[in-house]
């Protein structure tokens, strides 16, 4: 079986949202106030192919990227997406590709001021019953749906 790996990298700078799409509505009034009807975010993307004897599969992280959109310094990005594709070979491969896409990410975020901490929260939830999500939390203890990812230092490891 030959495969064959490659990976893009794309952003769109300047995209909006009305800021009552982003919240719950018993918090509309309040993000409103402080944000304004519409926030500006830029669009960001990594994606890897594989091709699997002439068959292509694809890999992909979706971000937003919020950079101080008030003024006040402070700045954030949500992960909003981070396909799973059980079809990625070799098996392990795909784990390790899991783990480097989020933690070079935050690498990156890091370094635009994006992310200042070193915890994150990332909600995951199945698109569908039998689809796969990042997060196993029936292994890990957690509930699905809201864990808290904790960065080790040097590894590229999450856990």
């Amino acid at each position: 079986m030959g495969l064959k790996r490659v990976l893009r990298v794309w952003r769109d700078p300047k995209n909006y949202v009305k800021t009552e799409d982003l919240v719950p509505p018993s918090w509309k009034q309040k993000f409103i106030a402080k944000y304004g009807k519409v926030i500006e975010f830029a669009s960001r993307a990594i994606q890897v192919f594989q091709q699997q004897d002439d068959v292509d599969q694809i890999f992909s992280r979706f971000a937003s990227e919020y950079r101080n959109p008030i003024g006040d310094g402070t700045s954030w990005m949500v992960i909003d997406c981070l396909d799973g594709v059980k079809l990625f070979q070799p098996a392990s491969l795909r784990t390790q590709i899991y783990r480097t896409l989020i933690s070079s990410y935050f690498d990156l975020a890091r370094s635009m001021g994006l992310l200042d901490q070193k915890l994150c929260k990332i909600l995951w939830s199945p698109l569908m019953s039998g689809y796969d999500v990042v997060g196993k939390p029936q292994k890990l203890g957690r509930t699905a749906g809201n864990s808290t990812i904790r960065e080790e230092p040097d590894s590229h490891r999450l856990v």
